[in-house]
């Protein structure tokens, strides 16, 4: 991609960009673009764990939730919330904050006072 123009001179033909999943789950008829995703997602109905973390035994269907697992070991936390500074292992966990504590509207005022709440129980515990 041409950095200035933002135009795309290439154009893939692969079926990752363009949104073909040939590869579907018998099971639930789930589609993937790689062979290899659908027999990564297939342990899902399998229930089969072979990756194993060495420090605490836990098990997983996937070698990327134990990464993440491995965090809780370590304290890494790599996912920083640019308002609040509050560190998080995982991205989705940093998402949910920032929707659930920095979001503008406060759905839950006081009846007293009208001080807005992002929260229900912030609301309770003001009152």
């Amino acid at each position: 991609m041409d950095t200035h123009t933002m135009e795309k001179p290439w154009k893939c033909e692969d079926c990752v960009h363009t949104g073909v999943r040939p590869f579907t789950c018998s099971v639930c008829g789930k589609g993937f673009t790689q062979a290899a995703s659908l027999l990564n997602y297939q342990r899902v109905h399998t229930g089969e764990r072979p990756f194993t973390y060495s420090i605490c035994g836990k098990r997983s269907a996937q070698s990327a939730s134990l990464l993440n697992h491995q965090r809780v070991h370590t304290g890494e936390r790599p996912f920083t919330c640019s308002v609040s500074g509050k560190g998080f292992t995982q991205s989705s966990g940093m998402l949910a904050h920032n929707k659930r504590d920095h979001i503008e509207e406060t759905p839950f005022s006081c009846s007293v006072c009208e001080k807005g709440f992002t929260r229900l129980s912030n609301l309770l515990t003001h009152k």
